[in-house]
């Protein structure tokens, strides 16, 4: 008996998860969160050992403001992919939404361990550091962002702000004025009721 052998074209078994990922990647930049987890939940059976899958539908809880949830998913990536930089980074920005302070730092810390000169990480431990009422490592992170990217508005506007609660107005206004020119529109309110 003879066969014939049928030149038959499976399919890339990674293609469909990477487009649903690109889908829901693209959705998540659109601020259209809700249909990005919607697109992840329909693959959620088949996301396996999948860190990003996991990264990408905790981004999309965090955009909806479900935390806790954006908290475990985070927590999965990163148990997967221990070096997984954002998903450190997001991790510790979800604990910080919970109020745990020292958790999120713990996370930016470990961030920082991985990426010493990462300016999210940075900035998002200046800002927690400020949360834990500690004003000169919070100015630090600062600093550093500033130095290494003189045009960062985001690390001007928060020094700004963490000098003006330790009450050196003259320079917080300075701050401000610079975050201003970079962008940032709520500067021109403080300088106009703060600056004064």
């Amino acid at each position: 008996m003879h066969i014939a052998l049928v030149n038959i074209q499976i399919p890339d078994a990674n293609a469909a998860p990477l487009a649903i990922k690109n889908q829901a990647r693209q959705n998540i930049k659109l601020g259209n969160s809700q249909q990005a987890l919607a697109i992840l939940d329909k693959y959620s059976q088949n996301a396996g050992a999948d860190s990003e899958f996991f990264f990408l539908k905790a981004r999309a809880l965090q955009d909806l403001r479900r935390n806790t949830d954006a908290l475990a998913n985070y927590s999965i990536a990163i148990y997967l992919n221990p070096k997984y930089l954002m998903a450190i980074i997001n991790r510790g920005l979800v604990k910080g939404a919970l109020k745990d302070l020292d958790g999120a730092l713990m996370d930016l810390n470990l961030a920082l361990t991985l990426q010493p000169n990462n300016p999210a990480a940075l900035l998002n431990r200046g800002v927690t550091y400020g949360g834990l009422n500690q004003p000169l490592l919070a100015i630090a992170d600062f600093n550093r962002i500033i130095q290494l990217d003189p045009n960062n508005a985001d690390a001007f506007r928060n020094r700004g702000l963490t000098k003006h609660l330790m009450g050196d107005k003259s320079s917080a206004c300075i701050d401000w004025a610079r975050s201003k020119d970079l962008g940032i529109a709520e500067a021109s309110e403080w300088i106009a009721t703060l600056c004064k």
